[in-house]
């Protein structure tokens, strides 16, 4: 990701990163450890932010990375902000 894509809010930024990363190591979210891949993958991009913010490639730091980690998982694997209201 770049500073070009600040148009668009950090939760989107992460997903479509993971979505990317996601395509280019082929990952089957069917797959026994298909959802631990795609937990790893968000949690490698949030720290990748992190690192940007610190390098000053970010304006911003993530407030709750834990809560991008979270939403963004259910959005890439579930049903997005459904998720809770049907488990």
């Amino acid at each position: 990701m770049t500073l070009l894509d600040e148009t668009h809010p950090p939760l989107v930024q992460i997903e479509r990163a993971v979505q990317a990363r996601a395509k280019e190591v082929s990952l089957d979210l069917s797959a026994a450890d298909g959802e631990a891949g795609l937990r790893t993958l968000i949690d490698n991009e949030i720290g990748r932010w992190a690192g940007e913010y610190r390098r000053g490639r970010r304006p911003y730091e993530l407030a709750d990375p834990e809560a991008v980690s979270e939403r963004a998982f259910r959005n890439l694997a579930g049903y997005g902000p459904l998720a809770p209201l049907l488990g």
